[in-house]
C-alpha cells in the first residue's frame, strides 16, 4: 500500500484520496495481451508502473459476480507503452465491441463507470476520443467528446497568443487549415491577436469572436495590405462570414478586410478604428454579390470606411455607424457599376471640412432609407462621378452644418435619371444662408420629391439643371415634381 508522501510525489490527488481509504494498488505490472490473461482489478484503482507493449488490465467483475451499476474504477498508466483496458467478460466499454479493449496512453489516467448492466464508459482523465457524448433529446446518438469539440476550431488550440504580445498569424492560419474541406468555424476567444502578416481566409468558413470590443485583431505595421483578405481570380459561389470581432489599425495597414469575387459574404457586428493611413479603406469589397454588412462600426474613416466596387450587387448595408474626423473623408462609397444596394438604419456622422457620409458614384438601383446623417460639411449623400439612376432617398434625417451648400449633391454633369426623394427631414437647411438647398441633382431627368420637410430658411428643397424648386409644382423643367411638405414618416434612426 502506498504512503501519502509517495502518492503526493506521483502528482495525482485521486490516488492520494483512494490510498487514504485503502483502495489503490501501487506499482502493478500489466500482464497478458488478451482479455483472458490481462491483469484483473481487485481494488477501486490500479497504479500501473510497468506496461510492456500490448499488455493490459481487466476491470472488476465476472459473469457470476458482476460489478454494480454506478461502480467506478480508475486506471493510472505510468508505464512506457499504451495500456489496454478490457471490460469484464461479456461486457463493453464506451460502445466498443463486446470484450474489446480501450487504449490508455502513457502518463494518463481514466476512471471507468458502469452505467448499465453490461456497459462501462470512460470518465475523468480520459482522452476526448474515449469519452462518450450524448446530446439531450429523443433520437440523440452517442459520439465521442473529441468529435463534439472539433465542431469548432479555436485559434488557441494552435497556440495563438491572445494577449497581444507575440505574433498569432501562423496559429490562425494553422487553425483554419485544420478545418475539413467543406468548411467550418474558427473561434477567436476574447483577447488581442497581434498579426505581422496578412491572413488569407477560406471560403465556407465562419470567423467569430466574443464581441467587437472583446476580441481584437491588431495588425502590425508590417502588414501593408489587408489584415484579413481573400482575393479570388474569378467570381466563385461560396459563403464567408466574419462576426463579433474588432480590428485595430495603424498608420501603415490599408485595409482591415479586403475581399474579391465572392458571393454570400456576411460581415456582422465588427468594429474598425485606428486605420490612420491617408489612403486607408477599412473594408474593400470588390465584385461581391448577394452579401451584407450589418451592425458594424466604422470609426474615424479616412479615404473610406466601407467601399463597394467593380460590379458588386444585391447588397445590404444595415444598422452600421460611420464616423469621419479627417478632412475629405468618406463614410461609405458605392462605386459605378454597383447595383441593387440598400443602405438602411445607419448613422453617418462627420466633423471635418469636405466630409461626405455616403457616396453613390454612378451606382444603379440604390435605396437609401431610414438613415441619420449629422454634421456634414460636404454633403450627407453625394456623387462626384458617374451617372446615377433609379436612386431612392426616403425617410432619412439629414442634418447639415453651417458650411454645407447641399445635403444631397449628385454629379452636376450627370446625366442622372429616375431619382426619388420622399419624406426626408432636412434639419437646419439654409443655416449658412439662402444659397443652401436640400437636394442638388445637377443634370437629372425624372425626379420626384414628395413630402420632404425643412427646418431652415434655405432657397428650396430641390435644385435641378441649375433651377431651384421650392414647395410648389413647377413646369419650368418638365419631368420634375415637387410638392408641399407632408407629415413626415421617419424610420427609427439607429442609436448614435
Amino acid at each position: 500500500m502506498s504512503t501519502v508522501r509517495e502518492l503526493m510525489a506521483a502528482g495525482t490527488q485521486t490516488i492520494l484520496a483512494q490510498a487514504l481509504v485503502g483502495s489503490v494498488t501501487r506499482s502493478a505490472t500489466a500482464t497478458g495481451t488478451t482479455q483472458a490473461d490481462a491483469l484483473p482489478f481487485d481494488t477501486g484503482a490500479i497504479y500501473v508502473t510497468t506496461t510492456a507493449s500490448g499488455t493490459g488490465v481487466r476491470l472488476v467483475g465476472t459473469t457470476a459476480n458482476p460489478a454494480t451499476i454506478g461502480d467506478q474504477q480508475t486506471v493510472y498508466n505510468f508505464g512506457a507503452n499504451t495500456l489496454s483496458v478490457y471490460p469484464p467478460v461479456g461486457e463493453t466499454i464506451s460502445g466498443n465491441a463486446i470484450n474489446a479493449a480501450s487504449s490508455l496512453a502513457p502518463n494518463t489516467s481514466c476512471t471507468f463507470k458502469k452505467v448499465a448492466n453490461l456497459t462501462w464508459v470512460p470518465g475523468a482523465g480520459s482522452t476526448a476520443a474515449d469519452i462518450t457524448f450524448i446530446q439531450s433529446g429523443t433520437g440523440a446518438v452517442a459520439r465521442t467528446a473529441q468529435a463534439k469539440m472539433r465542431e469548432t476550431v479555436s485559434v488557441l488550440d494552435f497556440g495563438a497568443d491572445n494577449t497581444g504580445v507575440t505574433d498569432a498569424a501562423s496559429a490562425i492560419t494553422a487553425a483554419q487549415a485544420a478545418l475539413p474541406t467543406a468548411g467550418g468555424r474558427v473561434y477567436f476567444p476574447a483577447g488581442t491577436y497581434k498579426i505581422a502578416s496578412s491572413i488569407t481566409l477560406k471560403q465556407n468558413v465562419i470567423y467569430y469572436g466574443d464581441g467587437m470590443l472583446a476580441t481584437t485583431i491588431a495588425p502590425t505595421t508590417a502588414v501593408t495590405g489587408a489584415a484579413f483578405t481573400l482575393i479570388l481570380g474569378s467570381l466563385q459561389t461560396g459563403a464567408l462570414e466574419i462576426r463579433d470581432i474588432g480590428f485595430s489599425g495603424n498608420a501603415t495597414t490599408l485595409y482591415a478586410i479586403s475581399l474579391k469575387n465572392m458571393t454570400l459574404v456576411t460581415l456582422r457586428r465588427l468594429y474598425f478604428d485606428g486605420f490612420t493611413n491617408a489612403s486607408s479603406e477599412q473594408v474593400l469589397l470588390d465584385f461581391i454579390e448577394a452579401s451584407s454588412v450589418v451592425d458594424c462600426a466604422f470609426l474615424n474613416c479616412r479615404t473610406n470606411g466601407l467601399r463597394l466596387t467593380d460590379a458588386a450587387n444585391a447588397f445590404l448595408i444595415d444598422g452600421c455607424t460611420f464616423t469621419t474626423t479627417n478632412s475629405g473623408a468618406i463614410g461609405c462609397t458605392i462605386d459605378p457599376s454597383v447595383a441593387q444596394v440598400t443602405v438602411s438604419n445607419c448613422n453617418f456622422e462627420g466633423a471635418s471640412a469636405g466630409n461626405i457620409g455616403l457616396v453613390c458614384n454612378g451606382s444603379q438601383a440604390v435605396t437609401i432609407k431610414g438613415n441619420f446623417f449629422e454634421f456634414w460639411t460636404g454633403a450627407a449623400i453625394g456623387a462626384n462621378s458617374g451617372t446615377a439612376s433609379n436612386l431612392r432617398i426616403e425617410d432619412n434625417h439629414l442634418h447639415a452644418t453651417s458650411a454645407a451648400s447641399a445635403m444631397v449633391a449628385l454629379n452636376s454633369s450627370g446625366p442622372n435619371d429616375r431619382v426619388i426623394c420622399d419624406n426626408n427631414l432636412l434639419a437646419l437647411l439654409g443655416n449658412a444662408g439662402t444659397s443652401t438647398v436640400g437636394f442638388d441633382f445637377g443634370t437629372t431627368t425624372n425626379v420626384r420629391a414628395v413630402g420632404n420637410k425643412s427646418t431652415g430658411s434655405g432657397t428650396g428643397i430641390v435644385r435641378v439643371n441649375g433651377v431651384t424648386l421650392s414647395d410648389r409644382i413647377t413646369s419650368a423643367s418638365p419631368g420634375y415634381l415637387v410638392t408641399p411638405a407632408r407629415t413626415l414618416s421617419l424610420a427609427r434612426p439607429p442609436p448614435k
